[in-house]
């Protein structure tokens, strides 16, 4: 049976979505690995942990990121402790780096939030299907030459094999497999290219992209300005922008799918027709269901960010409630409703300045609804 390597790219970037959505959901940052460490930081420590030492070129080339990246890193993890630098004897115009004992509790501290993470992100599949799931990523990571990481005894196998999986594909960088992009452009254009046909607008790709939406305007500024993507006024609101991929968008990606595909293609060359079936099967199970992102419930109380189109009737008269008229409500880039046994009881509408992502104004409401419980609507939504 023949596999797509494109259709595995997509399986694997959904999974690394659905982790960072539950990762969100939890009070951590897009950009952070688990509470108070990036994802690069992390890397730094396990890379470490691993071989010991190693100096800051090292450490650039095997993680995957610019080497001034990388020294601006290691500075903040010697500032809080986390690393020490030493001169080995053998060439004292060396200067290396290994992990402290704070590090090592840092790093362990760590697998507890990452284990919950991921246990919630293979929620769907059973014990047995998971350890096989690790095993077959072990192949694919080794496959793609990614170095070696220790597992420890609190480590969740899954987690050690997509973090090597990601090194090797440069994604703490910028400059994943070469093409010259980061992660967030690529959320954007993948996003914008499956949206071709209508556009979409900055609250959209704020729905399904587990990134602020501040980082997420400033993407598509930078990507604006590089003449990847155009944007314009939508014909129906004239306060919401409409995004769609440029000519010269259309062209780098297009040649980004042709590395992945390449880069996918000669991995999976390298395992066997069942891993490469188990592999598609596994991962097509585990993203069969993805989060939104401000979507957070209780027992009775559910929070939505609404998309483009017109709100149902109920909705509707919530939002003339809060700001008069529906008019009014049309003025804002992002709607936040909060439900209370599947009835909408609070809204809070945020206009944002397009180009940076800052708020310019919030209106906050509803029905029967304390002030407390309001605040709590706006703690959840930012």
């Amino acid at each position: 049976m023949n596999h797509n390597p494109l259709d595995l790219y997509k399986l694997f970037l959904g999974l690394q979505k659905k982790r960072r959505m539950l990762a969100l959901a939890l009070g951590v940052s897009e950009d952070e690995a688990g509470v108070n460490l990036g994802y690069v930081e992390e890397a730094v420590l396990r890379t470490l942990d691993f071989f010991d030492d190693q100096n800051v070129k090292e450490l650039a080339e095997g993680i995957g990121v610019e080497r001034s990246w990388m020294s601006r890193v290691v500075s903040t993890l010697l500032e809080r402790g986390l690393l020490e630098a030493f001169t080995p004897e053998t060439d004292r115009r060396s200067k290396r780096l290994r992990i402290t004992v704070t590090g090592n509790d840092a790093l362990h501290s760590l697998e507890d939030f990452v284990r919950a993470v991921i246990d919630e992100t293979l929620r769907d599949l059973k014990e047995q299907q998971i350890l096989r799931l690790a095993e077959v990523l072990t192949s694919f990571a080794d496959a793609l030459g990614a170095s070696r990481s220790r597992v420890g005894k609190r480590s969740h196998p899954v987690h050690v094999q997509l973090s090597r999986i990601s090194r090797a594909l440069g994604v703490f960088g910028s400059n994943i497999m070469g093409s010259g992009l980061h992660l967030s452009q690529v959320y954007v254009l993948e996003q914008l290219y499956r949206s071709d046909t209508n556009g979409v607008s900055i609250n959209d790709l704020n729905i399904v992209i587990p990134l602020d939406v501040s980082t997420i305007s400033r993407t598509v500024s930078g990507l604006v300005k590089s003449g990847l993507v155009v944007k314009k006024r939508s014909e129906t609101d004239r306060r919401s922008v409409i995004l769609r991929l440029s000519s010269k968008g259309k062209e780098v990606h297009t040649d980004y799918r042709r590395r992945v595909e390449r880069i996918f293609g000669t991995a999976m060359a390298q395992l066997s027709e069942s891993e490469t079936q188990e592999l598609f099967s596994l991962l097509r199970v585990v993203t069969a269901h993805m989060p939104v992102k401000n979507s957070v419930s209780d027992e009775t109380l559910v929070i939505r960010s609404l998309a483009q189109g017109t709100p149902d009737k109920n909705i509707t008269l919530l939002l003339e409630t809060v700001v008069g008229k529906l008019g009014r409500a049309e003025a804002f880039s992002e709607k936040h409703v909060l439900f209370q046994n599947e009835e909408p009881v609070a809204v809070c509408l945020v206009d944002r300045d397009f180009e940076h992502g800052a708020v310019r104004e919030i209106v906050l409401g509803g029905k029967d609804v304390s002030e407390k419980e309001c605040a709590a609507l706006l703690a959840r939504v930012f």
